[in-house]
């Protein structure tokens, strides 16, 4: 896995970024079932730059103060993370995870858990911004966060 240092010492997996996108989409396309529940195909996502600088301030913050939560140290959720890079959205979502070395492993945790499964096939959502940073000082080492959301338009 390809790794670019950061100035503040984390490192992003950034050749993982675009596999991840693919990944999604892909389960996406063909449908998924999340718990008991059947999912059926719908449209991929579009990357966003906006949603994707929430997912790295996010899985940034997680490495570097070790921690695995959706709620950021200043108490913050994902809408409000969003909003506060300029986006608007009527629904948002994000999944995370700790410790995956890679997309496979991350991607699979996302669909054995049903809540993070339905965020990936929700058809409510149609963009989406993911990172992996890596910290070799923290617990978990690999932190994933992927946002999702549909702006107003």
């Amino acid at each position: 896995m390809a790794v670019a240092a950061d100035e503040a010492g984390l490192s992003q997996c950034r050749d993982n970024l675009p596999e991840l996108v693919e990944r999604i989409n892909a389960i996406r396309a063909s449908g998924q079932l999340c718990g008991e529940v059947r999912y059926p195909a719908v449209a991929p996502l579009e990357a966003n730059t906006l949603l994707q600088q929430a997912a790295w301030n996010h899985a940034s913050n997680m490495a570097n103060y070790n921690f695995l939560s959706h709620t950021g140290l200043d108490g913050s959720d994902v809408g409000q993370r969003v909003i506060d890079l300029g986006y608007e959205w009527q629904f948002v979502g994000e999944n995370i995870a700790a410790g995956q070395p890679n997309v496979d492993t991350a991607v699979k945790e996302w669909l054995a858990s049903p809540g993070h499964c339905q965020n990936l096939m929700s058809p409510e959502y149609r963009e989406t911004g993911v990172a992996c940073v890596a910290n070799s000082d923290s617990e978990y080492g690999f932190y994933w966060t992927q946002v999702f959301a549909v702006g107003f338009d």
